[in-house]
């Protein structure tokens, strides 16, 4: 079971690193539509992948990760306030619509 925990915090780390690389890329090589919508999309998915990571790895190490022993829920509360700093996946996902239905205009 742990396993398949670790596989899934690795696919979604991995994911959201690319999204991360594309939205980068786009800063420098794309019109100004397309980086807004990179960015809104990598925040997007940024936002519900990595908490999703640190709840498995409070999982993963069980009742020691919420101690202080191990740093893990100290990353835990960072990845979630980030994520709420940052604006939550429907918020980024209402930006890419309306950059999907305006790709004309600049925002």
């Amino acid at each position: 079971a742990v396993q398949h925990l670790l596989v899934d915090m690795l696919q979604d780390v991995e994911l959201a690193r690319v999204a991360a690389y594309h939205a980068l890329w786009a800063q420098d090589a794309a019109p100004p539509a397309e980086r807004a919508r990179a960015t809104a999309l990598a925040k997007a998915f940024a936002s519900e992948a990595l908490p999703r990571v640190g709840a498995s790895a409070i999982q993963v190490f069980g009742g020691v990760g919420v101690t202080a022993e191990l740093d893990v829920h100290r990353y835990y509360r960072r990845l979630l306030s980030l994520s709420l700093l940052c604006g939550d996946a429907s918020h980024q996902l209402e930006r890419v619509a309306e950059y999907a239905l305006a790709p004309g205009e600049r925002r």
